[in-house]
């Protein structure tokens, strides 16, 4: 951005002197070649307001074009941030260049902001792409969780009709293994709803708590429990602990 700083009043100086060279050279050569050529002369009736009118076209014509050489970039700059939003910001920055690919001379002084209008709409349209692919993403996997909370429901409500049915007498270790499936089934539901919490969770963007963790006690944390959990008596399972302290 200094560099641009720097141009910037450079090109200005230099337009300035380049507008009032143009005005002065302009002006001589109208009185001096363009109205004595056209029988114009100081004793003419009106002169005076012809010498007038001329100063004033050629600041009106000069002011014009140096408008339009120095404004124009401004203008195609400031379409290009407007149509960011539509993703077509490096579209609308490309007449900007010229047919060889090089930037045409009245925008350099402005490249630096050219060229990060162009990254930008690179990045916006990334951005874009990869939240439609997530979005896709996102419904794909609700529609696997959906499908994988009606697999253990079915099987709860079946093993629940099969308890219910009065037509029949089930045996203690028959009711108390459909009772064990059931209870494995709602485990499973239970797992797969926290799961879906997590992930709305996650979308609110939760604050990163960092702490320092010995890992052998953290594992023996984790693990312990299961050793009450008839599940998990066979086949046994043991905790080795490492022989130095692991921290994380």
């Amino acid at each position: 951005m200094i560099r641009t700083k720097v141009m910037f009043v450079l090109y200005f100086i230099i337009g300035l002197i380049t507008w009032l060279i143009s005005m002065g050279l302009t002006s001589m050569l109208t009185m001096e070649v363009l109205l004595p050529s056209t029988g114009v002369t100081e004793q003419s009736p009106f002169y005076d307001v012809l010498v007038l009118l001329t100063f004033l076209i050629n600041v009106v014509g000069w002011s014009i074009l140096f408008s339009w050489y120095f404004g124009s970039p401004l203008s195609v700059m400031a379409n290009g941030v407007m149509n960011l939003h539509k993703g077509d910001g490096s579209e609308v920055i490309k007449k900007a260049y010229s047919g060889s690919g090089r930037l045409k001379t009245r925008f350099r002084l402005y490249k630096e902001v050219i060229v990060s209008i162009e990254q930008l709409s690179v990045d916006l349209e990334k951005l874009a792409k990869d939240r439609i692919k997530l979005e896709k993403e996102k419904k794909e996997w609700m529609a696997g969780i959906s499908h994988d909370l009606k697999t253990p429901l079915t099987y709860m409500k079946g093993y629940s009709a099969l308890l219910l049915n009065e037509g029949y007498e089930w045996s203690s270790e028959e009711t108390r293994s459909f009772l064990e499936e059931i209870e494995k089934k709602s485990n499973h539901m239970e797992g797969l709803i926290n799961d879906l919490s997590i992930t709305f969770q996650v979308e609110e963007t939760l604050p990163t708590n960092k702490e320092l963790v010995e890992m052998n006690g953290f594992m023996k944390g984790i693990l312990s429990p299961l050793n009450a959990d008839p599940r998990f008596q066979t086949p046994p399972f043991s905790i080795d602990d490492s022989s130095s302290e692991i921290w994380v």
